[in-house]
């Protein structure tokens, strides 16, 4: 395939009077995005992405917790306060929630709470969200805990829980997904994967996300003959919204902007295979041996 046309498309979802800021809703004019060959094909390249990070590391999905004598049976309900933290001031701010103490020890990376529960309750968190990794621990069991109302952390804790933008779309990709069910790979509406952070081991937040790429590494055949209505999602890594308010979409701090290459590609056309001598008929041959001729 050849590239017989291309151009840049520059998205701003600020911009955009529909959709809400992880949401857009972007229409192609088709007389600039069609082929007119039967064997021309469109392809769609993202190049580059930049949005501001508007959320915080903590946030409606993993700061919430309980404690009780069994899951589901809740005793006291436990929410840290959005925003984002390191980790001795997440450690402090546990402490006050659970009024009692919390210290982070740096070279195990795990959080001990100083608490005497009531009975035979212990820490818990909805296994539908993400509360367990920030505490390091499991849904059904936070901590490992200790008669004497000590709670340690079971793994490393984590300061975020997001650790990726996906980008999907209605358009028809050829990407694949691993499912939960037996691990088995199932087509997928994913178009890309922005990373939230790049290469920090210190796990520092940075105010914008800027992602760029010049290998073509994200691109999309488009078997139609033209673009129309082309819709855009942001999701994170559980395929949830991202965790902004519906106030924040409103005031337009919810945006995000792309560049993509646009191309248009033909099928080369091959050169037909040399002609070969052609023999009408055995009279047209020469025999060598009676054709004496040709020795003269």
């Amino acid at each position: 395939m050849e590239v017989v046309h291309h151009k840049n498309v520059f998205i701003n979802s600020e911009t955009a009077r529909s959709g809400d800021g992880q949401n857009l809703s972007v229409l192609f004019p088709p007389e600039a995005f069609s082929t007119h060959h039967k064997d021309e094909i469109m392809r769609l390249t993202l190049n580059s992405f930049t949005m501001r990070r508007n959320f915080y590391a903590i946030n409606e999905h993993n700061n919430t917790f309980y404690d009780g004598t069994a899951v589901g049976n809740i005793s006291n309900i436990y929410t840290i306060t959005p925003g984002d933290y390191t980790a001795a001031e997440l450690a402090t701010e546990i402490g006050t929630k659970v009024s009692g103490t919390c210290a982070f020890n740096s070279k195990t990376r795990k959080f001990t709470i100083t608490k005497t529960l009531t009975g035979a309750n212990f820490f818990w968190s909805d296994r539908d969200k993400d509360t367990h990794e920030i505490l390091g621990g499991t849904p059904d069991k936070l901590f490992d805990d200790s008669n004497s109302g000590y709670h340690v952390s079971k793994f490393p804790i984590q300061l975020d829980s997001i650790s990726d933008v996906y980008i999907k779309t209605n358009l028809q990709t050829s990407n694949f997904i691993s499912k939960t069910e037996n691990n088995h790979l199932g087509n997928t509406d994913i178009f890309a994967r922005v990373p939230l952070y790049e290469g920090d081991s210190t796990l520092a937040k940075t105010n914008v996300v800027k992602w760029e790429d010049s290998n073509d590494l994200y691109s999309i055949y488009i078997p139609n003959h033209q673009l129309s209505n082309v819709v855009f999602h942001l999701r994170d890594d559980k395929d949830r919204p991202l965790p902004m308010s519906d106030e924040q979409a409103a005031a337009h701090n919810v945006n995000f902007k792309m560049t993509f290459k646009f191309e248009i590609l033909r099928k080369k056309e091959t050169a037909p295979p040399p002609l070969l001598p052609y023999v009408k008929d055995q009279m047209d041959r020469v025999d060598l041996r009676t054709d004496t001729t040709r020795f003269r």
